[in-house]
């Protein structure tokens, strides 16, 4: 009997990948979506911002962006809701302060960044740039000459160098760096042409041969190497295996002879064409498949007027491009043999040249510093990129990638992302050698090995990033790591890139170079989110928008590495400490720039750690010395008393809402501190010593607190995770959670009668929950996930380890691995070496809010839209029905609209109403009714008339009045009085102030204002409220 085979089916996807693609495909559409923002639709937007006081909600933003993209995807699937959800999630990507309001500058921002982003989105998930490093291969070149030009040999297996004024062709392997075969050797015959030295001096017969240049024809029909000689000869040679031959014999290939020197050549394959250009300017043109032609077939003379340096053949363009010492660049139609483009922007000799045919970009470079972007179909320069200092020695294109190379004679190399014209790494050559100078001349790309090879007065490899070791997280050490919620990524600063994980999978996604010039020393990310502040070793600090990788701006500059960062958003405030004993205060407030608007310089040492604490409007600084200080921000000034630790300041912790902070320093010492409001206030309120599970003291390096179970998370320089309860320290000390207005806060305390010792906390009431040794080496920086109770652990060890905050678990780990183990060539032992991904997602959770969210704004447009509808007879907003007060929102005065708060009665005076009455033959009435959840069933009655041309005008003459108008005073007044009943409300919880009230009134008398300058007006005011309900005297 035979057996039935049952062929089984694709497995069902999980709901967690069912989201992740879900997101995916937004996030597509997205982009497509944002790439209709062209100039025209922005510039209807602005007005759309500006008839609303340069800002929109969101349901303002949806329905206007809607009728802007009418004719986006119009055959899409429910293209109605999905465009919804699109720009929901548009907005809140674009609300960056997350304050449900959209300005001007946030969505300008938002399409700058796109423009630099936007068309190397889609490649870069699959092909981000990665670093180079100095490979650990040692080549064997050893020599006393300077290596003048490198020839890329690959189809052989080879690099060829030639020296400076050397007749000498030596080959090295490209994978050991070894000499490989034979040297080839040129040797001069009788010349055909009398020549002449560099002197113009006339010499006839053989003389010293000098190879000027070399050239490699990888086609297989051919592969052969031809050189170029002093003696103005083109030699053809071929490789038996080991060695190379002359190809220049009867019956094979003939000696090209020019009549002076050929210092470039480029090939053309598709018609067997060789180019080369001399000395003095011309570009000879050989037939190189004619084997009885010895002389060029043509010879160009009108284009440069100096040495042709470089020259790149674009056979599918029929294009030839070349550079000159004279400064120009030269764009040849080769149909024609003529100049059709004469680029003259350089300022000085150009030098080298690289095309990129899928962007049809040329890159020329030179003596001048900087790199020309060329489009051929444009007569000027598209793109200048300026970075380095000193005369470039070239520019490279590699195939099939998005980055180009350029190196200068100062041995500076930098790499840029062709997509956004960006450096993407920057090194140096110098710094890698031992005391001498390199003198870098030349570089080729090997695209097997994916691997640079620099020639100076040496051989070095540089090698691109290989994942090398597929456990780690990055070959480099990392240096922190962080969790967005809002777009369900990890992200790991190493060196100079940040990489970007995808939570659902656990794999690499993307990565953007945040600090080219120099590798980064400090992280932090601010509290909305969805920021980076990138601080690093030259003293610069930018700040990134984490979803992109977009710059959104540069802060001041130090004079030495940034080593702490700190964000407040509540104050609007960026805080960034240096080894040159500085702290800078930068102004938040603008998406695009900054300010300094406080420099701390006078602590003479070293700041580790600065934490900002918006609730009481103040900085706290760690010092290397040991000391805590206290700034306040709005006074610029040093408030209480410095509180002291034995040892160096490591980290520092603050307690949301709570008057404490812990700190950490280099003896171990963990200290609880008291802050104001407290009435012992700077005081030690608990310390103990760090110990690891042996007993031995460790010293605390990361530190994290769950403050909804009050828990201590700390991990130390041996790799040990430990979770420490502080609820017993907390209930003991009975302290209520503060408001979250500074103001407040900082008046509660200038009431409270000071005391000098904290509560007694016995020892016994810390409880160790567990101890765990999770890491080979220190453990350098601890992030908390508070939306799942999770940990992120980032060590020397070069792992990141994902922990279960309730008993320590490992749920998953960022491993580079991850990309590619499912591959074939990944080995057996790699792929079980991978950690399961076990990140926990509430996507059941994320769908219902989502489709909740979806549903309420879906619902208030079609309301705004039908009411829209239905009063201006248009789905669009137009300008003059932007007053328009609906129903909800009663309250509100609209500038249009004559308002009954007895019957709820709207007479419209609309002139887009008017004019479309005058054209109906009698009046209408309409009755709308619309229901709200607050004030019940709104009925109002909406009145069409039938207007003449006179009483049309007048009615327009009149509306267009009263838009000049100011506010109304009643409305003025209302949120005046509003304010004041807030006002009262707040001052009612502070308690009556009056000494400070007298010390207020006397001062105001002598109009000497010491006291006021100091103390908050806001909270005067609230002070003195309160003090007329108690009676007691204020003014």
């Amino acid at each position: 009997m035979s057996k039935r085979i049952i062929q089984k089916g694709p497995e069902p996807l999980t709901p967690r990948t069912i989201y992740s693609n879900k997101l995916e495909v937004e996030e597509e559409l997205l982009l497509d979506l944002t790439m209709n923002f062209d100039p025209f639709t922005i510039s209807s937007l602005k007005k759309e911002f500006e008839s609303r006081e340069g800002e929109l909600t969101l349901e303002e933003f949806v329905v206007i962006i809607r009728s802007h993209l009418k004719h986006w995807k119009p055959t899409l699937q429910n293209r109605d809701k999905v465009m919804v959800k699109l720009l929901l999630q548009l907005f809140r990507d674009i609300d960056m302060n997350g304050n449900g309001k959209l300005d001007w500058d946030e969505f300008t921002n938002y399409i700058i960044e796109k423009a630099t982003t936007l068309n190397g989105m889609k490649i870069t998930r699959v092909d981000s740039i990665k670093n180079y490093s100095l490979s650990t291969v040692k080549p064997s070149y050893n020599s006393e000459g300077i290596i003048e030009k490198l020839i890329n040999l690959e189809a052989l297996d080879r690099i060829g160098v030639i020296e400076d004024y050397s007749n000498i062709v030596k080959f090295y392997h490209p994978e050991t760096g070894q000499v490989m075969g034979r040297d080839l050797q040129v040797k001069n015959e009788e010349s055909q042409y009398i020549g002449g030295d560099k002197d113009g001096i006339p010499y006839r017969g053989p003389k010293k041969a000098i190879v000027h240049n070399a050239i490699f024809l990888p086609d297989p029909g051919y592969q052969f190497l031809l050189t170029s000689c002093n003696d103005g000869t083109i030699r053809t040679w071929s490789s038996n295996g080991s060695n190379f031959h002359s190809l220049n014999y009867k019956g094979g290939y003939p000696i090209l002879y020019a009549k002076s020197p050929q210092r470039s050549m480029a090939w053309n394959s598709s018609h067997g064409i060789l180019y080369s250009g001399d000395n003095t300017g011309a570009i000879n043109i050989w037939n190189f498949e004619d084997k009885k032609r010895s002389e060029p077939i043509k010879v160009l003379r009108e284009g440069h007027e100096d040495m042709v340096t470089d020259l790149i053949a674009v056979p599918k363009l029929e294009f030839l491009f070349s550079c000159s010492q004279d400064r120009k660049v030269i764009l040849w139609d080769m149909i024609s043999a003529s100049p059709r483009r004469i680029y003259g922007s350089h300022t000085k000799g150009v030098l080298s040249l690289a095309f990129n045919p899928e962007y049809r970009l040329l890159f020329s470079a030179g003596f001048d510093h900087d790199i020309y972007v060329w489009n051929p179909y444009i007569d000027t320069v598209a793109f200048k990129i300026e970075g380095h200092n000193s005369s470039l020695v070239g520019v490279k294109v590699l195939q099939d990638s998005p980055q180009v190379i350029s190196a200068d004679i100062d041995g500076w190399v930098k790499v840029w992302d062709i997509r956004n014209l960006s450096c993407v790494q920057t090194f140096n050559l110098e710094e890698k050698q031992s005391g001498t100078r390199f003198s870098l001349s030349d570089f080729t790309f090997l695209k097997k090995q994916e691997r640079i090879v620099f020639g100076g007065k040496g051989l070095a490899f540089y090698d691109y990033d290989k994942n090398l070791n597929p456990n780690f997280v990055d070959d480099s050490l990392p240096l922190a790591s962080f969790y967005t919620p809002n777009y369900y990524k990890f992200i790991t600063p190493i060196m100079n890139k940040v990489k970007v994980w995808n939570a659902f999978t656990g794999k690499p996604e993307n990565m953007y170079a945040a600090s080219a010039d120099s590798d980064i020393s400090c992280v932090e990310i601010d509290g909305w989110e969805k920021r980076v502040f990138v601080g690093d070793t030259r003293g610069h600090t930018r700040v990134y928008n984490i979803k992109n990788g977009a710059l959104m701006k540069q802060l001041a500059d130090h004079k030495g590495e940034v080593n702490c960062i700190a964000s407040s958003e509540k104050g609007q405030f960026i805080a960034t400490g240096s080894l040159d004993m500085t702290i800078m205060i930068h102004e938040d407030k603008s998406l695009s720039d900054s300010v300094v608007l406080q420099t701390i310089d006078n602590l003479g040492c070293v700041i580790p750690v600065i934490k900002f604490v918006y609730y009481l409007e103040i900085l706290v600084i760690g010092t290397s010395e040991g000391v805590i200080h206290i700034w306040d921000t709005e006074d610029a000034t040093y408030a209480g008393q410095p509180m002291v630790h034995q040892g160096e300041l490591i980290v520092i912790q603050t307690i949301d809402l709570m008057p404490l902070i812990i700190a950490c320093d280099s003896l171990g010492e963990i200290i609880l501190w008291a802050l104001h409001p407290l009435p012992y206030k700077y005081n030690k309120v608990f310390s103990y010593t760090n110990r690891d599970p042996d007993g031995v003291t460790s010293v605390v390096q990361g530190i994290s607190y769950l403050l909804s179970k009050h828990i201590l998370f700390t991990g130390d320089d041996r790799g040990n995770l430990q979770a420490i309860s502080f609820k017993g320290i907390i209930d003991l000390l009975s302290i209520e959670p503060l408001s979250t207005d500074g103001r407040e806060n900082k008046m509660m305390s200038l009431v409270n009668k000071s005391i000098l010792a904290a509560p007694n906390i016995p020892s016994d009431t810390l409880i160790v929950l567990y101890s765990i040794k999770l890491h080979t080496e220190c453990i350098r920086h601890l992030f908390l996930i508070r939306e799942n109770e999770t940990l992120i652990t980032t060590s020397y060890d070069k792992m990141v380890k994902i922990i279960s905050a309730e008993d320590g678990r490992m749920v998953g780990c960022l491993q580079q691995g991850t990309a590619t183990v499912k591959n074939k060539t990944a080995t057996r032992k790699d792929q079980e070496s991978q950690v399961p991904w076990h990140f926990y997602l509430d996507v059941n959770k994320f769908t219902k809010r989502d489709e909740a969210e979806f549903n309420y704004v879906y619902e208030k447009i079609r309301k705004k839209e039908y009411i829209g509808q239905s009063i201006y007879e248009s789905p669009r907003i137009h300008e003059e029905g932007r007053n328009f007060m609906t129903p909800q929102n009663p309250e509100k005065l609209s500038k249009e609209f004559d308002y009954d708060h007895g019957n709820y009665h709207f007479s419209v005076t609309s002139p887009r109403v008017v004019a479309l009455a005058a054209n109906k033959k009698e009046d209408l009435t309409k009755q709308y009714t619309v229901k709200n959840a607050k004030n019940g069933v709104i009925t109002f009655d909406l009145l069409l008339h039938k207007a003449s041309k006179a009483e049309k005008q007048d009615q327009l003459t009149k509306i267009q009045s009263q838009r000049t108008l100011k506010k109304d005073k009643k409305i003025k007044y209302r949120k005046t009085e509003n304010n004041l009943t807030n006002l009262a409300r707040r001052g009612s919880r502070i308690p009556a102030l009056p000494s400070l009230s007298r010390i207020y009134r006397d001062e105001g008398e002598r109009n000497d204002l010491p006291y006021k300058k100091k103390i908050n007006q806001a909270a005067l005011k609230s002070a003195a409220d309160l003090a007329d309900a108690l009676n007691e005297p204020f003014f």
